[in-house]
């Protein structure tokens, strides 16, 4: 898995990314309607939909350190800067503190999993809780799953359907697709699905700045994309498209595992797609026409995944269950 700790070599380049945003409390970033269309946005989902992305998963929880989320800003990009305040990317944002962090602390992803052990991770350094003017020292090293969930935890406490999403970045760095996680948030006002970057604190991210995983994949399958610009450094190609894609869909259905857990059918980092089974092939085609429109097809996504173990994690984290 070492390979995986490189994904946030690009980032360093763009650090300084502005954020596109508006700052009216019930209200994001307008998104034209021909991109709506382009990311299969729907204008029409079921309630018990929206009420689901309304409810914690195991990740995003926060347990007994929900208090923490009172008195936080209603705006999104003030939510979004706050969460910045709380944690350090280990690449785009750690060389500025080096002085500060010591090595040891250099990337914590493994140690803080959950919304809940991040909230105990801040709150032993700072008492304070989550606050603008936290040190340096006291904030977490950690990669972007972390924001997203993070921020999909604090909406969600607030009734506001969020979702976490695996895909592909191609602000990061130019001429690459670079593993990302962001958050989707539903924006009642608009009746439609917003995509956020937390991390970089972009507000409104369109189809050509976050390719979903499975419009990826049904590129590399009609031999539409290069897949050796998908992935992270000494990590590119039809690997990371299907892993990512495996990531997304477990993520739709309330599990945002973290990014070295992986299903049997990705399991295998040679893997290519010129050499996959028929068998998985097919499955893997027959999983990207669901998520090509997750709110219209969810409970079938959910019977999909559930009778199929190729697809299931062994999640390490799961102690319960």
């Amino acid at each position: 898995m070492k390979t995986l700790i490189t994904l946030l070599l690009l980032f360093i380049a763009t650090s300084n990314i502005v954020t596109a945003q508006n700052d009216h409390p019930d209200s994001f970033t307008k998104i034209q309607q021909s991109e709506k269309e382009k990311n299969n946005f729907s204008s029409t989902v079921d309630a018990k939909i929206l009420e689901f992305y309304c409810k914690h998963s195991f990740y995003t929880d926060p347990g007994e350190y929900a208090t923490m989320y009172e008195n936080l800003p209603d705006s999104l990009a003030d939510i979004c800067k706050l969460i910045k305040a709380q944690l350090i990317h280990p690449m785009a944002d750690l060389p500025q503190y080096r002085d500060l962090i010591p090595p040891e602390r250099s990337y914590e992803d493994l140690k803080y999993p959950t919304v809940k052990t991040i909230l105990a991770g801040l709150k032993s350094y700072n008492p304070d809780g989550l606050i603008f003017d936290r040190k340096p020292e006291d904030r977490l090293v950690v990669t972007c799953r972390y924001d997203a969930i993070l921020l999909a935890s604090i909406l969600k406490h607030r009734g506001i359907p969020a979702r976490v999403r695996y895909g592909f970045a191609s602000y990061l760095y130019p001429g690459y697709n670079i593993y990302h996680v962001v958050c989707e948030v539903w924006d009642k006002k608009e009746n439609n699905w917003i995509l956020v970057d937390p991390d970089r604190q972009i507000i409104g991210l369109t189809s050509q700045q976050f390719e979903f995983a499975c419009d990826a994949w049904e590129k590399l399958r009609s031999g539409k994309l290069n897949s050796e610009t998908y992935g992270v450094p000494d990590w590119w190609g039809s690997h990371p498209i299907l892993d990512v894609l495996c990531h997304d869909l477990a993520s739709v259905l309330g599990n945002e595992h973290i990014y070295y857990d992986r299903p049997p059918i990705s399991s295998d980092t040679t893997m290519n797609v010129k050499n996959m089974p028929t068998d998985q092939l097919t499955l893997i085609d027959d999983i990207i026409v669901l998520m090509k429109n997750v709110d219209g097809n969810f409970y079938e996504l959910q019977l999909f995944y559930d009778k199929n173990k190729l697809l299931k994690f062994n999640d390490r984290y799961r102690k319960d269950e």
